[in-house]
């Protein structure tokens, strides 16, 4: 299935939540972005913020985004490259390696000088990937949060908070939905809703996220 990149417009703003959502999802995490921070982000492209999508038969399947500043040192421009994400369904087709591709045919014309990524010293994958493109200098690059990572893009409801204390305490679907004098099923949605709130795979991640975000 052929890939094609372009450049994220004005409309895109609901697949690139969708995809920073589902990387957010893979470490675990929740991401507060909206459609309208995306909004605000693309119209920062003409100055440096970019986003690239892959799509396979019209439907966006990856994205990077990247941003190009001054660089004293080299007297020139530097790349960094911010995120880089690939739906689960389309792991495997060549669409991360797509993506770089073309950002790294973009960058002499940007008069870039280097191009930099970070991941985590432990995703052995992603370092793997990236030294295939020929990111094989490196360095240890140190972070500090200066807001709270973890605030929700959509808050739990106040049922949902009452059926995340009760997760917490081990009770079961059936066991919740006693207490709340509602259908086992209807509880099991409610901690579904909840996981995906709180971008986890599981009741145990999901108490874990919650007692990091201060809710139990």
């Amino acid at each position: 299935m052929s890939i094609i990149v372009r450049e994220a417009r004005p409309g895109d703003e609901r697949v690139i939540v969708e995809l920073i959502g589902e990387l957010a999802r893979t470490g675990g995490e929740a991401s507060p972005i909206t459609e309208g921070y995306a909004r605000e982000y693309l119209a920062f492209a003409p100055s440096g913020s970019n986003v690239l999508l892959a799509e396979q038969e019209s439907h966006a399947v990856g994205l990077l985004s990247y941003s190009v500043r001054p660089n004293l040192y080299h007297a020139a421009n530097s790349a960094l490259i911010e995120e880089l994400v690939v739906r689960e369904s389309a792991r495997g087709q060549g669409v991360g390696s797509a993506l770089l591709s073309e950002l790294l045919n973009r960058l002499p014309s940007l008069g870039c000088a280097e191009v930099s990524v970070s991941t985590m010293p432990d995703n052995q994958d992603a370092i793997r990937f990236y030294r295939s493109h020929g990111l094989v200098d490196e360095a240890v690059f140190l972070e500090k949060h200066l807001t709270e990572p973890s605030s929700l893009a959509e808050p739990l409801s106040e049922r949902e908070l009452a059926v995340l204390r009760l997760v917490a305490a081990g009770l079961s679907n059936r066991e919740i939905a006693a207490q709340l004098i509602v259908s086992p099923g209807t509880a099991k949605s409610h901690v579904n809703h909840i996981c995906g709130k709180l971008g986890v795979r599981n009741r145990t991640e999901a108490v874990a996220r919650a007692k990091e975000l201060g809710l139990i």
